[in-house]
């Protein structure tokens, strides 16, 4: 999957956001946010039915919308093949 600037915009704004308030700060929240990378592997596994006319997904985190950004990005290149 390519990266997109959508993913990398994303991307930016939560690595901003995770350098800027220490761990420690994050955690007492229960702030934990996940990796690029997981994100990226974690929509690759969706499998989605293009007969159905919506798709929903619970993102239960949805702090930056890492996840949600990297499954649009998923489904952006897969209709491109």
């Amino acid at each position: 999957m390519a990266a997109s600037n959508a993913l990398n915009i994303v991307y930016n704004v939560t690595s901003s956001f995770v350098e800027s308030i220490p761990k420690k700060e994050r955690k007492k929240y229960g702030q934990f946010f996940t990796s690029r990378k997981t994100a990226e592997f974690m929509a690759s596994l969706f499998t989605i039915d293009f007969s159905k006319p919506q798709l929903r997904l619970l993102d239960a985190g949805a702090g930056t919308g890492l996840l949600t950004t990297a499954l649009v990005e998923h489904l952006r290149d897969y209709t491109k093949e």
